[in-house]
């Protein structure tokens, strides 16, 4: 019986639950041939003892409020049981399964050999304790250990390693041009089934139980063709997954047999000396594989010293390591190439130590990857990692071609360098961006915001929260079945509980900065590491984020509870004289009805983002109180009018007069760059300096009892 059908009848048990008469004497201990034909509840121990036999009968369930003690009698399940047992389960204990059994115990479990036999399809064995001994419980059971929660209501999600049916009625056979059942054409296989590939197959999706490969046979995953398998894949032919193919496995615990596997990746657009991010989806590949076969600079990234190692190409790679590649210097550029890495497929549960020195926060960054040849959920994969990692994770985009360190903006270590400006930015609120490409054309570097999806081979930084080693975890539950076609790809899904906002900040020369707010379910007003992504300050051109109280975010996550009177504060930092323009990338949410509106505190001006962009002079330095994002055109700098003070100025003969129906407590006088020409403490109605430059348009902000005024003037 299918396992989703098992799950439902099971659900459907224990919503009819009905308590019987006990039928176990109050000692706990059968010593005659016991049936229970109800669903029952027992408090306490239980002893079966031989030649005892308790039966429960078929559809019933049956919970243990205690421990299941040595015995030596039997107990038969008949069939469509959910058994919960709330302590811990004895070697001694027999158990016989006879078809879709979930038995569930709170404790731990250590089995004997022969102890526990199973007849039909779909049983269950788990445990919340250790599962000792596993090997002693037979193949056709699901077996696992060190679970959280009680899995019964939805079994199908259990980690189990051989619980597939192998009659004939269970295979489905290709054999090179139609699938076969019992000799008889069949529909493409369910995830119930194991699959034989015994001709060569390159056509549609599928999703099975088990799957095999004879030997001489060729499985080929195309581009955008996803092949899912519960638990092993037996390979004793040859398995090509194309770039953009993915297989998907979901059982942590199965192993994977055959190392005749070959998984492509083919890179983005390179320039000469561009460095591609690899990881290995596969066993023990050599980095000669990332490298396709040619002699290239590669290297590790060293947390301790916050610098590269050199990496050996005939290295093994490690399995959710990452390692940079430099373009061969042999291939016309721009251009990209295909790497083919063989061996085993990975699967299930791969750890990785990561490290953060004492002291150093720059020394926290540790370079992974993905080891799975389908892409990676991100989201899963910082959730899962929470208490190690912060939650941003850093994706190289090389979008600045190498240049002469001195000439570019944030440089890596040699006189040749690359900006560090162009890692892409993710966290549980989101991605940013890096801007625009290195070319322009056709020839273009991909470079879109990073949404999730972590593409097959693909490595990226990520920084460990606190001082230590600590082993970060890949798991079946990231492996995803989609958007692998690109390292980065537009957003094929729309969460409705995102509400975001994605600007930019832009010259007219190619400088680019963005920033993302979002109001997501799971964030709040305060830090979250997981949704809340800082500035690094590396000496950037520019730097263009949110501010979180005094800290600047490059991406901000806010309580998802927005209201129209909310206002967020932006902040940039400059190392040029220029002009600027702030412009939305786009949005999602609610903010594809909502107008969103910059506020321009030094010039008191305010823009509908959402019809024209705003363009505006800056100085060199960093202004973090200059500009706010608000959500209503209305009141947004109001003061009652009767309380306004009226402000006069004048300009004659070089003298600047400033008069006052309030008394006068400080004057500043900026250019239009926000550079001060003039700032003075007075307390007089009344103001006259000597005040004479080239001419130009300045700003006269006046500060009484009741308001800041600003004027602006034409010197």
């Amino acid at each position: 019986m299918k396992k989703l059908l098992l799950g439902a009848l099971l659900l459907l048990s224990m919503l009819s639950y009905s308590q019987i008469t006990p039928t176990i004497p109050v000692n706990g201990t059968i010593v005659t041939n016991t049936v229970i034909s109800g669903n029952y509840t027992y408090n306490g121990n239980l002893k079966v003892q031989s030649p005892a036999t308790l039966t429960v009968n078929y559809g019933v369930n049956f919970t243990l409020n205690g421990n299941w003690n040595t015995s030596n009698g039997s107990t038969i399940f008949s069939g469509n049981n959910l058994i919960v047992v709330t302590g811990n389960v004895n070697s001694s204990v027999k158990l016989s399964l006879q078809g879709n059994v979930c038995f569930f115990a709170q404790g731990n479990m250590n089995p004997s050999s022969g102890n526990i036999t199973s007849t039909g399809d779909s049983n269950y064995i788990s445990c919340s304790g250790n599962l000792n001994n596993s090997s002693n419980i037979p193949s056709s059971i699901c077996a696992t250990g060190n679970l959280s929660s009680n899995p019964c209501s939805n079994p199908s999600n259990l980690n189990c390693t051989n619980q597939c049916s192998s009659s004939s009625n269970n295979l489905a056979t290709w054999n090179g041009s139609t699938w076969l059942t019992n000799g008889n054409p069949t529909s493409v296989p369910t995830n119930t089934k194991v699959a034989v590939i015994n001709g060569n197959y390159s056509a549609t999706s599928f999703s099975v139980c088990k799957l095999t490969i004879n030997s001489g046979k060729t499985l080929t995953v195309n581009s955008g063709i996803v092949i899912t398998v519960v638990n092993q894949i037996v390979n004793n032919g040859t398995i090509i997954i194309e770039d953009g193919g993915s297989i998907v496995q979901q059982n942590n615990g199965s192993t994977n047999t055959g190392n005749n596997n070959v998984v492509k990746r083919t890179t983005t657009p390179l320039k000469m000396y561009d460095y591609t991010y690899w990881s290995t989806p596969v066993n023990q590949s050599n980095l000669q594989s990332a490298a396709n076969g040619t002699d290239c600079y590669s290297y590790t990234w060293n947390p301790n010293s916050n610098n590269w190692d050199w990496a050996n190409l005939s290295d093994s790679m490690v399995n959710g390591k990452g390692y940079i590649v430099r373009a061969s210097e042999e291939v016309t550029y721009p251009s990209n190439y295909t790497s083919s890495f063989y061996g085993k497929i990975n699967n299930g549960t791969i750890t990785l130590p990561i490290t953060k020195a004492i002291g150093e926060e720059t020394q926290s960054f540790n370079l992974v990857g993905n080891p799975y040849p389908c892409s990676l959920d991100a989201k899963e994969f910082i959730t899962t990692n929470s208490g190690i990692i912060n939650g941003t994770l850093y994706f190289w985009t090389h979008k600045t071609a190498i240049a002469l360190a001195s000439t570019i903006s944030n440089p890596g270590t040699g006189v040749y360098a690359y900006s560090r400006d162009d890692y892409a930015k993710y966290n549980l609120t989101g991605g940013v961006g890096t801007g625009t490409a290195a070319t322009n054309g056709p020839n273009a570097i991909n470079n879109p915001i990073p949404n999730g999806n972590i593409g097959t081979g693909q490595a990226f930084f990520i920084q460990k929260s606190l001082v230590g080693t600590s082993n970060i975890t890949f798991n079946n539950s990231m492996r995803k079945g989609n958007s692998n076609t690109q390292f980065f790809r537009v957003n094929d899904d729309i969460n409705t509980n995102e509400n975001r906002i994605w600007l930019d900040l832009t010259n007219s020369e190619g400088i680019f900065s963005q920033t993302l707010i979002g109001y997501v379910d799971g964030a709040t007003d305060d830090y979250d590491s997981l949704y809340d992504g800082k500035t690094i300050d590396g000496g950037n051109y520019v730097n263009f984020y949110s501010m979180l109280g005094t800290e600047p975010m490059v991406i901000q996550g806010v309580e998802n509870s927005f209201e129209q009177t909310d206002m967020i504060p932006l902040g940039y930092v400059s190392s040029l004289q220029t002009n600027f323009t702030i412009s939305i990338e786009q949005v999602d949410g609610l903010f594809e009805q909502q107008d969103i509106y910059l506020l321009d505190n030094l010039l008191g001006i305010t823009t509908n983002l959402k019809l024209q962009n705003y363009s505006f002079q800056s100085e060199i330095g960093q202004f973090n109180d200059r500009f706010e994002i608000r959500f209503t055109n209305g009141n947004l700098n109001v003061i009652e009018t009767n309380k306004n003070p009226i402000i006069v100025i004048l300009k004659k003969d070089n003298v600047l007069m400033v008069k006052s129906t309030q008394e006068i407590q400080s004057i500043t006088i900026h250019d239009m760059l926000g550079r001060v020409l003039y700032t003075s403490n007075i307390s007089s109605y009344d103001f006259e300096i000597p005040f004479n430059t080239n001419k130009q348009v300045i700003l006269i902000s006046t500060k009484t009892k009741s308001a800041v005024t600003t004027k602006k003037i034409i010197n």
